[in-house]
C-alpha cells in the first residue's frame, strides 16, 4: 500500500495544474498575437511580448513582496483589482 499524504498529494496536484497552464499559455502566445497583430508583425509583437513579460517577472515579486504585508491577509483588494482588469480588458 502507498501511502500519500494529503499535503504530498495536493502539492504534487497543484504542481500539475500549474505546470499545464503554463504550457498552454506559451503553446497559444504565437496564435493570440497573430490574431491581434497579423502575421507580418509577428516577430515584433513576440519580441515585445518577452520584454514585457520580463520586466513583470523582474518587478512582480518585489511589488507583490512589499504589498503583502498591507493587505492583512484579505483577498478583497485583490479581487477588486481583478474585477477591473477584467472589465478593462473585455471592454468592447
Amino acid at each position: 500500500m502507498i501511502n500519500i499524504s494529503y499535503d504530498n498529494f495536493l502539492r504534487k496536484f497543484k504542481l500539475n495544474i500549474f505546470f499545464i497552464s503554463a504550457g498552454i499559455t506559451l503553446s497559444l502566445t504565437s496564435v493570440v498575437l497573430v490574431d491581434i497583430a497579423g502575421l507580418e508583425l509577428l516577430s515584433e509583437t513576440m519580441g515585445l511580448n518577452n520584454v514585457f513579460s520580463g520586466v513583470a517577472a523582474l518587478l512582480g515579486p518585489p511589488f507583490a513582496g512589499k504589498t503583502s504585508p498591507h493587505l492583512h491577509n484579505t483577498l478583497s483588494i485583490i479581487l477588486v483589482f481583478e474585477k477591473i482588469a477584467v472589465e478593462t480588458l473585455h471592454a468592447p
